[in-house]
């Protein structure tokens, strides 16, 4: 594609700096020293000629000589002119990257050349839109989080607007692995890059380290609360079973009330032997009923003095002699003395 922007008119502008440039004081009768205005204007000259016959590489390599010494001369109006001849010379060699930059460069000196301003920018709205290039990046897994040379894709099909060259995209996924790979798209084109990830394999010592283990600790003073608890608990399961026992016998007596074994007419016929023995299991129920009360108020406030002391000791640190068997968890004292006690 050959540059659009006419390079008769820019071979005449450029001949006519020179000549402004190459005047000397009349008097002078020693050669001028040589600065960096004279050697960009000699460079400069030397790659208008040559962009004017046509020889395109060789303007080329003349501006870029001409252009370092441009920008140290502070001179805005010449830097221009070689930034233009640059664009010039690459645009009709094809170049349309380093053309684009180097028109870009002349238009960021606003130098006050409407013409050749509405010219550039025109060609460079040509190759922005000819240079314009897209990549798609499918991932297979969800969640995945992609990258184009480190800038995150946060478009939900994958597609980012790139410049032509070559981009390094990375996909990063939990459980797979990292996926890294260079893509080279061209001006105007659209590269789409299928990813299929790789998932990790997990071996039998990668699962045991991450399981959670139960914690078993040597009993010591910390775990007073927990016998107490236990201890509680058992006195006054006893208790229930004493009071139920007795309870069962006073059932057993009334059963011989209700029988009328004691009313007056059947005392003759009752040995004295067998009303003791009546008695006696009577007395052996009120006292088995009165220690089965006892045992369940002894047991309830073992249970309820051990509950309060694991309480106040705060699930937030691990008592030093605890037994904990609950694996991932944190320690539960009702649970404990429950589990303990049957």
């Amino acid at each position: 594609m050959r540059s659009s922007i006419p390079i008769r008119c820019f071979f005449a502008a450029w001949l006519s700096l020179a000549s402004l440039a190459s005047i000397a004081p009349s008097s002078a009768l020693a050669a001028p020293p040589v600065t960096s205005t004279s050697l960009a204007v000699e460079k400069g000259t030397l790659g208008a000629q040559a962009l004017h016959n046509g020889r395109w590489q060789d303007a080329v390599d003349a501006f870029t000589e001409a252009l370092p010494h441009a920008e140290a001369s502070g001179d805005r109006a010449l830097l221009a002119k070689i930034q233009r001849g640059l664009g010039l010379a690459h645009d009709t060699l094809e170049h349309q990257a380093d053309a684009l930059r180097h028109y870009q460069a002349y238009l960021a000196l606003n130098i006050d050349e409407p013409l050749k301003r509405r010219e550039v920018e025109i060609r460079v709205a040509d190759l922005e839109r000819v240079l314009r290039a897209g990549l798609v990046v499918r991932v297979e897994v969800s969640g995945a989080r992609i990258t184009v040379d480190g800038e995150v894709v946060t478009s939900a099909d994958g597609a980012v607007e790139v410049s032509p060259g070559r981009h390094v995209v990375r996909v990063t996924a939990t459980g797979h692995q990292d996926h890294e790979e260079a893509v080279q798209v061209d001006g105007g084109a659209t590269v789409t890059l299928v990813v299929r990830m790789r998932r990790l394999e997990v071996g039998p010592d990668d699962v045991s380290a991450k399981a959670p283990k139960a914690s078993v600790h040597e009993t010591g003073s910390s775990a007073t609360p927990y016998v107490l608890l236990t201890i509680g608990l058992v006195v006054a399961g006893g208790g229930i079973t004493s009071f139920l026992l007795g309870d069962a016998e006073h059932a057993r007596l009334q059963g011989y009330q209700d029988n009328a074994v004691w009313n007056d007419a059947l005392q003759a016929s009752v040995s004295p032997q067998t009303r003791e023995e009546a008695i006696g299991k009577s007395e052996q129920g009120t006292l088995l009923k009165t220690i089965g009360i006892v045992s369940i108020g002894a047991g309830a406030g073992l249970a309820l003095v051990g509950t309060i002391l694991a309480l106040a000791g705060g699930d937030s640190n691990e008592p030093k002699g605890s037994i904990h068997l609950v694996p991932g968890t944190s320690r539960s004292p009702l649970g404990f003395g429950i589990g303990g006690s049957f």
